[in-house]
């Protein structure tokens, strides 16, 4: 069967795809790329291997939630509107990715600045196992037949851009500041960038 040209439902779906993701895993995975960073802010300890240990934890442990976080905007989605689940798991991540740009570190509040990034990324770690999934049905339910497959497909590449785009900031913060400016706070940027896309969101 012949597609035909995408029209304008199509075009926004393939935004919310696209945009919807990329935004999702940019936030999500942007604290790996700066684990280094973050261990030796949050995680204070002789060796610098502990702190990098401490700080991949705690993005593993993030997925733990995941699967509830599925279950919940499964839930949502299914009760109110994919619409309304996908838009409260987006807001949802880039909540925390602001507050933890925001963060004190270890060094001014102590134990309570560490308790606080971990629950932070658990809460990310829950919108991410409802956004993705919600995404899909939004964009499979909501899709035209003869451009579904396609804008499906979009699911699964926007994620990988996100990852990508993370890695892209977290190189270049690097090479703009060096590792005094970043421990100073340079490092909360990359973090802060959830504000603007928090509006876009809203």
């Amino acid at each position: 069967e012949k597609c035909t040209p995408m029209d304008a439902r199509s075009r926004h779906l393939l935004k919310v795809g696209i945009i919807a993701n990329v935004f999702e895993w940019y936030e999500f995975f942007i604290f790996i790329f700066l684990a280094g960073t973050i261990g030796q802010l949050f995680f204070h300890v002789e060796s610098t291997m502990i702190e990098l240990i401490y700080s991949y934890s705690i993005f593993a442990i993030s997925f733990i939630v995941r699967p509830l976080g599925g279950i919940f905007f499964g839930r949502i989605g299914d009760r109110i509107g994919r619409s309304t689940a996908l838009r409260l798991s987006l807001v949802l991540m880039s909540v925390p990715t602001i507050l933890i740009g925001i963060l004190p570190t270890q060094h001014q509040v102590g134990s309570v600045a560490t308790i606080s990034l971990l629950i932070l990324r658990l809460m990310q770690g829950f919108a991410a196992g409802g956004e993705l999934p919600t995404t899909a049905c939004y964009v499979f339910e909501a899709s035209p037949a003869h451009n579904r497959s396609f804008l499906c497909s979009i699911i699964s590449i926007s994620p990988k851009i996100g990852m990508l785009l993370a890695s892209f900031v977290s190189v270049v913060l690097v090479h703009i500041f060096d590792e005094q400016a970043l421990l100073q706070g340079a490092w909360r940027i990359p973090f802060l960038l959830g504000v603007p896309l928090t509006f876009f969101i809203v």
